[in-house]
């Protein structure tokens, strides 16, 4: 999982310096072609704008994957009962602090799906502050959350 995240990132580094090296070349043609400077100035903020797009929406994405990763194995913890309920509970508020300081930014319909998730973590963690075995189903239905039903920017 680390791996592909380190992948991925590097990956998204050197699509960025490419952008970046496409849209100099660019900017340097369209100096000694007046008529064509504001078609290439706006041809470069457009793939500037792409670009930050993009790479906001893979960062979404792999945060996602990693709070799906810690849920799954906080539920592992919890059903071979690997830890004790206090910790898990602290590692789901963990979780949902992460993804909280992470998507303030968000869209409007994103931070939506975003208090969806946020409501049923925090229903994960009454469930094991009250010990109930009603647990490992909430943490069943945000990791299929996940999974399936958040929306990225």
């Amino acid at each position: 999982m680390a791996r592909d995240l380190e992948t991925r990132t590097n990956t998204l580094s050197w699509v960025a310096i490419g952008t970046s090296i496409l849209a100099l070349i660019i900017s340097l043609v369209a100096l000694n072609q007046p008529a064509r400077v504001r078609l290439a100035e706006t041809t470069a903020q457009n793939l500037q704008t792409e670009l930050q797009t993009q790479i906001r929406s893979l960062q979404q994405r792999v945060e996602i994957n990693q709070a799906r990763q810690q849920l799954e194995d906080i539920r592992q913890r919890v059903a071979t009962g690997g830890t004790d309920l206090t910790q898990a509970q602290k590692d789901i508020t963990d979780i949902r602090n992460d993804l909280k300081n992470k998507f303030q930014d968000a869209t409007d319909a994103t931070k939506q799906s975003w208090q969806q998730l946020d409501d049923q973590l925090n229903q994960v963690e009454i469930n094991l502050r009250e010990g109930g075995v009603n647990a490992l189903d909430a943490i069943d239905k945000a990791i299929n959350t996940l999974k399936t039903n958040i929306k990225y920017d």
